[in-house]
């Protein structure tokens, strides 16, 4: 099932689901079927699980502890946040989704998040990063990146939220 998800072969899946594989299959590093849909842009597969009420939180235990949702990007993206992922969730070094699409730059991303209502003020431990002994949030790693529109992005959603 994992490598069917993976591949993108819809029609495999929905075979081997019919012979009682494990849509939850979970590879030793916390991989699932979900994450490996995500990873490779496989829409049809990911509304697949979605619909087979999979856990969409599981977490990744290698590439610092993400979850689907922060492999995924676009459509998978939506039908995540659509479906109840948890946007907030934090990765290994205490960072959200939307701290990460500060970092890079991501504005579309930080955008969608913003509207689907991401804490823009989940603060995360910044030893390994950019200030040592102080903590970080969203709005500071764009400052340190220089992605204004982030910054404008994040800034307005806080004023909005706040009115």
């Amino acid at each position: 099932m994992l490598l069917a998800c993976c591949s993108g072969y819809m029609q495999t899946v929905l075979l081997l689901d019919g012979h009682g594989a494990d849509p939850r299959a979970v590879c030793a590093d916390g991989t699932t079927a979900l994450m490996m849909a995500c990873g490779n842009c496989h829409g049809d597969i990911v509304r697949w699980l979605i619909d087979k009420n999979i856990d969409l939180d599981a977490v990744q235990h290698r590439n610092e502890g993400r979850t689907a949702l922060a492999i995924s990007s676009g459509d998978q993206r939506r039908m995540l946040i659509e479906a109840g992922a948890d946007f907030d969730a934090t990765d290994a070094r205490g960072w959200t989704l939307l701290m990460h699409g500060c970092e890079n730059g991501d504005l579309d991303n930080v955008r969608e998040l913003i509207a689907a209502g991401a804490d823009t003020y989940v603060l995360a431990d910044a030893a390994d990063t950019y200030l040592p002994g102080e903590s970080i949030c969203a709005m500071d790693l764009a400052t340190h990146g220089k992605h204004w529109d982030c910054v404008i992005a994040v800034a307005q959603a806080r004023r909005d939220r706040h009115n």
